[in-house]
């Protein structure tokens, strides 16, 4: 039999039966939730001093478990002297994967977001984000996620001061504290013809107009409420505001207003807050809806950013990324990035991509954002001339649509570098000898083709054929290419996306079995049965 002692009430709950690393774990994680307790699993017996430490879990043996992460204080190991051998800087207990060396005075709190689609970023990177919404105002607002003291408020408003006096001023507001009253209150409104209606009326502090049919009124208050230059709205702790603020921001974030009140168009909205875990007895409110609002990245103090910044050295120059892609005359062309399009239509599943709780995900709305913030990015490499890196772009890309959906779709675009046109026209003009895709693994003997890297090939060869009608010749190599591949489900994919970008070929395969017009239609039957003798009949 073993105890749990809740430290507030000192009461024991019996628990029966061998607890797994699983259910401690569980057990670790509900406790966070309501509060600071400490477990003493012991042969039962209940502890009799409560430990100051948030979550600690002991055996029989009174060793602690690989799921816990404690570092003893004095005040601990006075109380509970057998902690005192985690005090020789040989163990430092992780929540998850055994016990890794390493000092005592390491930071506990986990910089990195929880959330795997979140891109984790440093100081430049952020200070190019904020850039790029204080030029764009009305790109989609930016939420900054990060470890408590680590600054986010503080590089929100040095880089408004380094752009200079004309972005405007910063309107700092603590949601943790705040109410709907504090934002708008009772009161009575004149219609255009005279009559007074009861109406919410904004604090004099929310920089907003009211619109009316009149064009020239609606100029004056929209020059009212910029107070100049406009600025920034900090919205600090977003994750621990009322719900009823959360509701009033939902069309604040999203459209700029609320009611009849309009946010003045040289304002930009920008965002914090903790993580979850990083006060795990604050209420947590954050809704996937108005997550989902904001172009997310989780902040990382990095000391190399900040003694850059300390001693006022500047980073390397780097080579533009953008400008070779010349990705901005790309996306003139159309709405939304080409190359997006031609990622999601060979790869459908990363279009919409919301699954659990998840507040950052793939959908038609991100991917616009995702559009909007490269072409802003390009306009901030060519005001700083500050190169765009790699990752930094994936991470732009990711505080969209997520990191997993940005990876996939940086490798997509990686591979339109690496493959020239002639790579591409050989696909079609000389399989046999036509370059593959990077093998999975480093040594000679590696089989098989990097997915992601295979279905941006097909994807690009494919797109090719749009503007250029593909030829019998060409569809038999083509398929040529699909079997030196060797995978079936990537070769079934880039052939009917081959087909459906050639309709015709659809049509006449469709009818090759009626004698009637087989010899008729049969030119593309020879690259069909070429599919079909390594992967077999698609349209059985």
């Amino acid at each position: 039999m073993r105890k749990i002692v809740p430290e507030s009430l000192h009461e024991s709950m019996i628990i029966s039966g061998q607890l797994t690393e699983g259910l401690l774990s569980s057990i670790k994680n509900l406790f966070k939730k309501i509060g600071n307790y400490f477990v003493g699993l012991l042969n039962g017996e209940t502890i009799p001093a409560m430990l100051p430490v948030n979550i600690a879990i002991l055996y029989a043996n009174r060793k602690l478990p690989k799921c816990v992460t404690v570092i003893p204080s004095k005040s601990d190991i006075e109380l509970e002297p057998s902690l005192a051998a985690f005090k020789t800087n040989k163990y430092v207990l992780a929540k998850r994967g055994g016990v890794n060396e390493g000092a005592l005075n390491e930071m506990v709190v986990k910089l990195e977001h929880p959330d795997p689609n979140i891109p984790n970023i440093k100081a430049p990177e952020l200070m190019r984000r904020l850039r790029m919404v204080i030029r764009n105002r009305q790109a989609k607002p930016l939420l900054i996620w990060g470890a408590p003291g680590i600054a986010k408020t503080a590089i929100v408003k040095e880089v408004l001061q380094i752009m200079g006096d004309g972005n405007g001023q910063v309107i700092d507001l603590q949601l943790s504290t705040m109410m709907r009253d504090d934002w708008f209150l009772p009161g009575f409104v004149e219609d255009e013809m005279g009559f007074k209606r009861s109406a919410d009326i904004p604090k004099t502090w929310l920089p907003v107009y009211k619109k009316t049919a009149n064009a020239e009124m609606n100029a004056k208050g929209n020059d009212l409420a910029n107070q100049g230059g406009g600025g920034i709205i900090f919205l600090d702790e977003l994750s621990r505001a009322d719900k009823g603020v959360q509701a009033t921001l939902l069309k604040f974030v999203d459209e700029r207003h609320v009611g009849e009140w309009y946010l003045g168009d040289k304002w930009t909205i920008v965002s914090a807050s903790n993580r979850q875990d990083d006060d795990p007895t604050a209420t947590y409110n954050m809704s996937t809806a108005l997550a989902s609002r904001f172009s997310q990245v989780n902040f990382i103090a990095d000391f190399k950013a900040w003694r850059q910044w300390a001693t006022g050295s500047k980073p390397e120059a780097k080579e533009s990324l953008l400008r070779v892609g010349e990705w901005k005359k790309m996306i003139a062309k159309t709405k939304i990035d080409s190359r997006i399009l031609d990622f999601i239509e060979f790869s459908p599943d990363f279009f919409y991509t919301l699954e659990n709780e998840s507040t950052i995900f793939a959908s038609p709305r991100t991917w616009e954002a995702a559009t909007k913030n490269i072409v802003d990015a390009i306009d901030d490499e060519t005001e700083t001339n500050d190169r765009l890196s790699y990752d930094e772009l994936k991470n732009i890309i990711a505080g969209d649509v997520g990191m997993n959906v940005a990876t996939e779709f940086m490798t997509f675009m990686r591979l339109l570098q690496t493959f020239t046109q002639e790579d591409i026209k050989q696909v079609l003009n000389d399989p046999m000898k036509a370059k593959l895709p990077a093998k999975v693994g480093k040594s000679k003997d590696a089989k098989g083709y990097d997915q992601a890297e295979s279905n941006a090939l097909i994807s690009i060869v494919c797109s090719y054929t749009k503007d250029k009608p593909i030829t019998p010749k060409e569809w038999e190599n083509y398929n040529t290419y699909l079997v030196r591949l060797d995978n079936g489900s990537l070769a079934a994919k880039g052939h009917k996306l081959m087909i459906q970008c050639n309709d015709f070929i659809n049509a006449e395969l469709g009818e090759a079995d009626d004698p009637t017009i087989g010899k008729k239609k049969d030119k593309y039957l020879k690259g069909y049965n070429i599919f079909v003798e390594k992967y077999g009949d698609l349209f059985k």
